[in-house]
């Protein structure tokens, strides 16, 4: 079994579990870095609708500043099927606090060439970020600033 860290829409198991993405996926905890910031930077594209922002985490060598997810655990093939599916990305081994200790695990962080500082999500795309932030029990204040993202309509 492989650990991943997700702070964006894949911290939904409804969101795992679609497409057969991760059927896998089981909840280890929740988890936090410091020293990294989430955005919405990481172009995703609707042919139909324009570029929209996805989840993604930047360093800022700020000590205060925070991110918080989950941690998961997958199969190494569902891991390979996930490095393919998330386009843009590439894949990342750092280390995570949880209520256990320090924990090793993989996440995915945008490519420098996939950034644009200008886009907002989709309001589908921010619900399963804030569905999977509840459903996890990550810390309100935190749900809070996601929940105050400001969103692309969807239309």
């Amino acid at each position: 079994m492989v650990k991943m860290f997700s702070y964006g829409s894949n911290m939904s198991l409804a969101r795992l579990h679609v497409n057969d993405r991760a059927p896998s996926a089981t909840i280890v905890g929740i988890a936090h870095i410091k020293w990294f910031i989430l955005k919405f930077n990481k172009i995703g594209k609707s042919f139909s609708k324009g570029n929209s922002g996805k989840a993604n985490i930047e360093e800022t060598g700020n000590e205060n500043d925070i991110v918080w997810g989950v941690i998961y655990e997958i199969t190494g093939d569902e891991k390979d099927q996930l490095d393919i599916v998330e386009k843009g990305y590439h894949i990342s081994n750092l280390v995570f606090t949880s209520a256990t200790g320090v924990v090793s695990a993989y996440t995915y962080i945008a490519n420098v060439d996939a950034i644009d500082n200008n886009l907002a999500p989709f309001d589908w795309y921010k619900k399963y970020v804030v569905d999977g932030a509840e459903e996890n029990g990550l810390p309100e204040d935190y749900v809070d600033k996601i929940r105050a993202i400001e969103v692309k309509n969807n239309l």
